[in-house]
């Protein structure tokens, strides 16, 4: 089916576009002029100076071949193959969670626990995913610092592989398939100078809230946190204490679970130390360290 008919001009595009999402129920329009740059390959200055112009027949079939995947709810980044993270480009799959904007403030946090505190050191990521926050962080702390990746999908771990191979930071990142921080010796975790993770923590509840592109196609593994949504938590506080680890360990949390795992955290001996809020207000990126570190 011919979403965009020919011809249609360069400086219509948007609003032709945006008619469509809205008669297909396609709720992210502030997407739009992001998906018109990146498949068209052209920037901002490009439809000023040339608005009046007509697209070619090529671009209007990329186009449309966007359009089709999006009017099944294919999240876009799926359907390029790619999304934008804190500075940088990387490769995403169905396989792994697409990044979220509200993620860059652990990669914040990250940076603010470990930058003037230590010049080299281990950066430990289970449920690494894509492997944006681990690169993220590398990127910017220095070649002084190296990182282990975890995660228990192996799928995953061939994107992050990807990632690692695109930013060159094959030399300082390793990865390590198991669930969480149980696949690595105790010595290696208590010797971290950094634990950063995005653990799943949608609950029974939550999962029945997300929307449809979410529920469709990013992998539930990736989502679900348990009935409460803190599974994890209360597994990775347990882990730590059981080794005595004494450094920063960073988290990403539900918008409305501050006060649960702060309360998890203290029942396993951990004391918050740090937050950040992200763009709404929500207390979403936590720092603990352990009570007698």
């Amino acid at each position: 089916m011919c979403y965009l008919k020919s011809p249609i001009k360069y400086g219509d595009l948007r609003k032709s576009i945006k008619e469509f999402y809205k008669k297909n129920h396609i709720e992210k329009i502030e997407e739009i002029d992001f998906l018109i740059k990146e498949v068209l390959e052209k920037d901002e200055l490009f439809f000023i100076l040339n608005g009046e112009k007509a697209l070619k027949k090529d671009e209007i079939t990329k186009i449309n071949e966007v359009l089709k995947k999006r009017k099944q709810k294919i999240p876009l980044p799926y359907i390029l193959g790619y999304s934008y993270f804190w500075k940088s480009k990387f490769y995403v799959s169905e396989d792994i969670l697409i990044p979220r904007k509200e993620t860059e403030f652990l990669v914040e946090e990250g940076l603010f626990q470990i930058k003037e505190k230590f010049k080299n050191g281990l950066i430990i990521e289970p449920c690494i995913g894509s492997g944006s926050v681990l690169i993220s962080l590398l990127k910017e702390v220095g070649k002084n610092f190296k990182g282990i990746g975890i995660d228990i999908s192996g799928k995953a771990i061939e994107v992050a592989k990807k990632n690692v191979k695109l930013h060159k930071l094959e030399n300082r990142i390793e990865f390590v398939k198991g669930d969480l921080l149980f696949p690595l010796k105790e010595e290696i975790v208590k010797g971290a100078v950094l634990i950063v993770v995005n653990p799943p923590y949608i609950s029974d509840l939550e999962m029945k809230r997300v929307d449809i592109e979410t529920k469709e196609y990013e992998p539930e593994i990736a989502l679900y946190g348990g009935s409460d949504g803190l599974n994890f938590y209360r597994k990775i506080f347990s882990c730590l204490k059981d080794i005595k680890y004494l450094n920063p360990i960073s988290f990403e949390i539900g918008y409305n679970q501050f006060e649960d795992v702060v309360n998890i955290g203290k029942e396993y001996g951990f004391l918050l130390k740090n937050f950040r809020k992200d763009f709404l207000g929500y207390k979403r990126s936590l720092t603990f360290r352990s009570q007698n570190g």
